[in-house]
């Protein structure tokens, strides 16, 4: 019996082909939603980056996809400590990438400091108007996250 690997047959995809990774368990919030209620350190170990990035990319020409993006998430990626070696890496190998984000976080430092690693692309979650959404991420969280927002621009 052959064994079922993603590189046994073509997936017949044109468009842009996005690989997610989860970098963190860990958040500086606590949703009521969330799955991920560990928030151990866990995170995703910066030895594994190279042979991740290299699957990545077989995955792109075995599927001849022309455009591909890593699309960084956590638990919240701005409190892993293997953000930035994992951005360089990326950067280096020429990725374009994405963080999800649940926007507390940014500020002018870390945001200049992202910008000097490729970052260009940013999606962050909010869970509709302010009461909503401070009552499933904690109160005040929609307010920071606007402010956040606008220091992006």
């Amino acid at each position: 019996m052959q064994k079922n690997n993603i590189y046994s047959r073509k997936i017949n995809f044109s468009g842009p082909f996005f690989f997610q990774v989860s970098i963190t368990n860990r958040c500086n919030l606590n949703c009521l939603h969330c799955y991920r209620k560990d928030n151990s350190a866990t995170e995703f170990p910066p030895e594994g980056f190279p042979a991740l990035l290299k699957q990545y990319k077989k995955i792109l020409e075995f599927n001849d996809c022309r455009f591909g993006r890593i699309e960084i998430s956590g638990g919240e990626p701005l409190v892993a400590q293997n953000l930035k070696p994992f951005l360089s890496l990326v950067q280096k190998e020429n990725i374009p990438y994405r963080i999800f984000s649940n926007g507390t976080l940014f500020n002018k430092s870390n945001i200049n400091e992202l910008k000097k690693m490729g970052f260009s692309c940013v999606q962050i979650s909010i869970e509709g108007e302010e009461a909503i959404n401070d009552q499933i991420r904690g109160k005040g969280n929609f307010k920071q996250t606007l402010r956040n927002i606008k220091l992006l621009f």
